[in-house]
């Protein structure tokens, strides 16, 4: 049996550091997502997610509710994405100044449809992120946000729904730059 994000934060907060691999573990790959959806760059999204995970780990005494762990971990992930656009803003503005000129990345599809989810109000981010990137069943995320089945399955579909929309908005816009 699956080990609780409360009983790991406990288990951390008791002086067991090495537990808390197991919450990275579990929420790396949704974080990276929700990451990828607020930067503009690809690059920046590993950095980000580490220094979340470390901002984590330092203030885990002051999360309120354990239950709530990935959510305060995205609250925390937003903050550092900010602060990696407000630098890569002065960044960009120096290197304006600057004869040097700089290769952006090349976004993927992926990173397109991470930028659209991160479009969805925070509620639809959320079940897309345990849904699709921790690869929690219908069941389980309902479980885990304390909702009945029916509420995750209806707020599923309005957020896909929303995200073809968003997703064919970015095409014809994409397509008119082009």
């Amino acid at each position: 049996m699956e080990t609780s994000d409360q009983e790991l934060i406990a288990r951390c907060l008791d002086g067991h550091a090495q537990d808390y691999r197991f919450l990275v573990q579990r929420y790396q790959e949704p974080l990276l997502g929700f990451l990828a959806g607020h930067l503009r760059r690809r690059d920046q999204v590993d950095d980000a997610a580490q220094e979340t995970f470390i901002r984590a780990y330092v203030n885990l005494g002051t999360l309120k509710k354990a239950d709530s762990f990935f959510s305060w971990l995205c609250g925390i992930g937003r903050r550092v994405a900010l602060e990696k656009l407000r630098a890569d803003d002065k960044q960009r503005k120096l290197m304006k100044m600057s004869p040097v000129k700089t290769n952006q990345s090349v976004s993927s599809d992926d990173y397109e449809l991470e930028k659209a989810v991160a479009r969805l109000p925070q509620t639809y981010q959320e079940l897309i992120h345990l849904r699709f990137y921790s690869g929690l069943s219908c069941r389980q995320v309902a479980q885990k946000l304390e909702i009945p089945i029916s509420t995750v399955t209806k707020k599923l579909s309005r957020a896909f729904v929303l995200l073809r929309g968003l997703l064919r908005q970015e095409t014809v816009n994409g397509d008119m730059k082009k």
